[in-house]
């Protein structure tokens, strides 16, 4: 009975067989499948044998991202429902100088890879990919959401309690700070001269003083002039020739009374200069400030002093002595130190930190459960890419198959089925932008 039942099964699996085939053969040779109907036939053909494709692929080498597929890669399409499929890996890879070459195994039939572009992503595993693996887009936008919802309820709170703290320590701070600035520029004068003397040359004489003589001088001449010549002459009415010569001839005679002239020099100038220089304070005033809104204005005095400032902080050597100086006055002062762990430690600060953790400890809790995960749900899928890109070192090269539309295909060079069938590889080419990769693979539950 048994071997009945084999002998039907058999008949019926050729019966099948030659029936399929012989349909095919027979719309081919009417011609009334199109290459797109019989290749569409034939996969159902290969479907229905569980067959899987081959397709050779090759991506042209580029110095300026040398990443390629490698032996193993998956290739993923997204499914209409927006998951992830994957539809088959990468085998018989072999590095050229010109290109990368391989094959494909399409293991889903579902998917005509005739209908889909191929294109190459991988991990470089730099600090922006694993900030975008661990906070992508999504839940940033919700780490920000609590981050501002907890400001806004408890800021004030926050704020009143650490303002007198902060504000009290830099207070203190300043003349601590001051006091080390002064002590360094001490210890460091002779190299602060040295730099001084260096440039005093090569700007002072050469670029400084050439500038104030051609464009500096001119406009304080035009607007302090006039000024100048007002008030010279109306010191020169007030001024007395008479007093001041016979003073000047007493002070050179044997008599015992001296120092006439300079006595006069300071009645003259206290009741006499001041008094019309007081007068023209206002004038003064406004013709400062026309100047220096001209000199300002001055195209070449800018790009010149722009220049100079350039040149004087672009110095390496002055840039080591600041940060020397800056070193010594902010990180290694003992007495800045102090003053910030006195106030720290104050009792008035434990009660603001302590105020402080109990506002915040809620959204610091939900912001580790966004990016880590909980014991209740697991790991977080951003985490578990993380760790397995760094610590396993998995998941850094991946192709993605992109379907096209219907007159774009018709376009490209060596993508169609059929020609990948008679051996022209399919072009895999680089994506365009990063994108993590498509699966995320955690342990599940028992």
């Amino acid at each position: 009975m048994g071997s009945q039942n084999r002998r039907v099964m058999l008949v019926g699996s050729c019966f099948w067989l030659v029936f399929v085939c012989g349909g095919v053969f027979l719309l081919v040779m009417l011609g009334v499948a199109t290459g797109k109907q019989a290749s569409s036939v034939a996969r159902l053909i290969q479907y229905g044998l569980g067959r899987e494709e081959v397709i050779p692929i090759q991506m042209p080498s580029d110095p300026r991202s040398p990443g390629t597929f490698d032996e193993g890669n998956p290739v993923f399409v997204r499914g209409e429902d927006g998951e992830w499929i994957d539809v088959g890996f990468v085998k018989n890879v072999s590095f050229g100088p010109l290109s990368t070459t391989g094959r494909i195994v399409w293991h889903q039939s579902q998917f005509d890879p005739s209908m889909y572009s191929l294109h190459f992503y991988e991990s470089r595993g730099n600090l922006r990919e694993l900030w975008e693996m661990l906070v992508p887009v999504p839940k940033r936008r919700a780490v920000e959401q609590l981050i501002r919802s907890t400001m806004e309820a408890h800021a004030a709170e926050i704020t009143s309690a650490l303002q007198p703290i902060v504000t009290g320590a830099m207070q203190e701070s300043l003349p601590a700070v001051e006091k080390g600035l002064r002590e360094s520029f001490v210890r460091h004068r002779s190299e602060l001269e040295e730099v001084g003397k260096r440039y005093e040359e090569t700007l002072l004489r050469e670029q400084l003083l050439p500038l104030l003589r051609e464009e500096v001088l001119p406009v304080v001449r035009f607007h302090g002039e006039p000024l100048a010549r007002e008030i010279g002459l109306q010191l020169w009415d007030r001024a007395s020739i008479w007093r001041f010569g016979w003073r000047a001839l007493y002070d050179r005679t044997p008599l015992p009374q001296r120092d006439l002239l300079r006595r006069e020099w300071d009645r003259f100038v206290d009741e006499e200069a001041v008094p019309v220089l007081e007068g023209h304070l206002p004038d003064i005033l406004d013709v400062q400030k026309q100047i220096v809104i001209d000199v300002l204005r001055n195209s070449a005095v800018r790009d010149e002093l722009g220049a100079m400032a350039e040149q004087i902080l672009a110095d390496p050597q002055l840039q080591r002595l600041v940060m020397k100086m800056l070193r010594e006055a902010v990180v290694e002062n003992s007495q800045l130190h102090q003053v910030w762990m006195d106030h720290l430690k104050s009792p008035a600060a434990e009660a603001a930190f302590e105020l402080t953790g109990e506002r915040l400890e809620p959204m610091i809790r939900r912001i580790g459960e966004e990016l880590l995960g909980t014991p209740e749900g697991g790991i977080e899928p951003g985490l578990a890419r993380v760790l397995r890109n760094q610590i396993l070192q998995k998941d850094k090269s991946w192709l993605v198959a992109i379907r096209e539309p219907q007159e774009s295909q018709k376009n490209r060079p060596g993508q169609p089925l059929q020609q990948a069938a008679q051996g022209v590889p399919r072009e895999v080419v680089r994506g365009a932008d990063w994108q993590p990769y498509p699966l995320t693979i955690v342990a599940g539950e028992n």
